[in-house]
């Protein structure tokens, strides 16, 4: 909302009547303008314009302060809030208004604090079209409208007087909300392109609006598209500056390649720009066109999955298929197992993501092959490799050294579980986890966990009878794994010693360490 000018809005004194209801005394010489306000004052009821009820909230003021009071009082603070709201119009001063009434040979506001309480009760309804429920001739009807429409959802363009000298910020408004609303409002109005602009901002389909004859068509359309690139349908395919508006759509959005005829000289340029931004693009762009393994290629690229639009038996598709699986490996789903390159672009795709090995066929010759290049890349990759495999030992082997976690897929009842188990614990001790306790190797693969993190210590049963041994290696990789150890052990100090926490230094906060250890390992 414009502001009024301040130094031109003037406060008159008021004077008493004999009914004992104040007013402004006709007169009084001007004493002091806006910027004679409290600035804090003046401050807040500028803040307060664009409040839901800005009414109510300059009644609140008058509580707030002795002296605003005193405003409150004399009358000024309610004539300043019709000046700084736009309650006065054109007429700018209170006096003014009372003229305008008095010439109307209406009733007269006899204190800018009635005036006031009268603009504020003013509500505006679309079921009124005549008149939207306040008659026109208020010189408040141009600021409550547009701040009803400002503060609330009101948006019936059609019915907003088309004369109004806020027409254009009320217009601006309501077409951010409601782009079909710019269908209402003058083309020959000067500021169209500015409103037509606010309105596609939010909302391309409204470009559907703006008529194609229009000198500035172009300039609009351009800032349509680079918003929402979909409103290309609406722009006619023989304008001069199609090529380029079609360019900005697609870079916006890839897939307004849909609304560009496919026969154009420039589609494959336009066509490249949209799989680059969008590769699902990809969906409307002619198979049969000379250059469509090159837009292929940079969609799949763009998109590993845009290969689904390519067709299996093209002669470079094995080409298209190798690039799509390196952008995303489980594009590999969409690649026919019977393919002589299958392996080829199968072991490119679990490369990319090891989970693509979910999609390859398990009959395949070269399975184990390509499951060993997917679990090097993701060791979790190990849960789609069937355990019946006479090669799943060496697979699981080189999954856990990829991620020792991975030891928890593998079958605990398997000959060479402690093998592999040792490999996962040597990659993460905490994998220790999930070795059974009763195994007779567990103490050997316990050893082994410990010196790559102490702190598997944590896993490994108290009772053993050889926990003293596992957890002097424990303490020596991590010394605060002496927190695991508990205190009463006949070889506590012992242990403590080698964590290093234990020493003869007069360093406080080494004691207090050794201290704190075998507290936690006595708890």
């Amino acid at each position: 909302m414009a502001f009024p000018n301040l130094s031109q809005l003037s406060l008159r004194k008021q004077a008493p009547t004999g009914t004992g209801v104040p007013r402004l005394a006709p007169d009084a010489a001007p004493t002091a303008n806006l910027r004679d306000l409290p600035p804090d004052l003046l401050q807040k009821l500028v803040g307060l314009v664009d409040a839901k009820n800005p009414c109510a909230e300059v009644v609140k003021l008058c509580g707030l302060d002795r002296e605003w009071l005193g405003w409150c009082r004399s009358g000024w603070l309610y004539d300043a809030a019709n000046s700084v709201f736009g309650y006065y119009g054109t007429l700018r001063t209170f006096e003014g208004v009372q003229r305008h009434y008095a010439e109307r040979g209406e009733p007269v506001p006899e204190t800018p604090k009635a005036y006031f309480q009268t603009a504020c009760l003013a509500r505006f309804v679309a079921s009124d079209r005549a008149s939207l429920g306040v008659a026109r001739h208020h010189p408040f009807y141009e600021a409550r409208l547009l701040h009803q429409v400002r503060t609330t959802e009101w948006a019936r363009l059609a019915f907003v007087p088309k004369d109004l000298s806020n027409y254009g910020e009320i217009a601006k408004l309501i077409v951010q909300r409601d782009g079909s609303a710019l269908s209402h409002v003058p083309t020959d109005r000067a500021d169209y392109g500015s409103i037509a602009k606010f309105a596609l901002q939010e909302h391309g389909s409204s470009l559907y609006h703006v008529p194609k004859d229009r000198a500035d068509y172009g300039e609009i359309a351009k800032f349509a598209l680079q918003q929402h690139g979909s409103a290309l349908y609406n722009v006619p395919t023989d304008r001069d500056d199609y090529g380029s508006l079609a360019k900005l759509a697609v870079q916006q959005n890839g897939r307004a390649l849909y609304s560009v005829p496919d026969d154009r000289a420039d589609y494959g340029e336009i066509a490249k720009l949209a799989v680059q931004q969008n590769g699902y693009a990809l969906e409307f762009v002619p198979e049969y066109r000379a250059d469509y393994g090159e837009i292929a290629k940079l969609a799949v690229q763009q998109n590993g999955f845009a290969l689904f639009y390519v067709t299996g038996d093209r002669n470079d598709y094995g080409e298209i298929a190798a690039l799509a699986v390196q952008d995303n490996g489980e594009a590999l789903k969409y690649v026919l197992g019977y393919r002589a390159d299958y392996g080829e672009i199968a072991k490119l795709a679990v490369v990319t993501n090891g989970e693509a090995l979910g999609h390859v066929p398990k009959d395949r010759a070269d399975y184990g092959e390509i499951a060993a290049l997917a679990v090097e890349t993701m060791g979790v990759a190990l849960v789609y490799v069937a355990k019946d495999r006479a090669d799943y030992g060496e697979i699981a082997k080189l999954a856990v050294q990829h991620d020792g976690w991975v030891l928890e897929y593998v079958p605990k009842d398997r000959a060479d579980y402690g093998e592999i188990a040792k490999l996962a614990v040597q990659e993460n001790g905490q994998a220790l986890r999930e070795v059974p306790k009763d195994r007779a190797d567990y103490g050997e693969i316990a050893k082994l966990a410990v010196q790559e993190n102490g702190e598997a210590l944590n896993y490994v049963p108290e009772d053993r009878a050889d926990y003293g041994e596992i957890a002097k290696l424990a303490v020596q990789e991590n010394g605060f794994a002496l927190e695991f150890v508990p205190g009463d052990r006949a070889d506590y100090d012992e242990i403590a010693k080698l964590s290093g926490l234990d020493n003869d230094s007069d360093s406080d906060s080494d004691s207090m360490e050794y201290e704190l250890a075998k507290l936690a390992g006595t708890g």
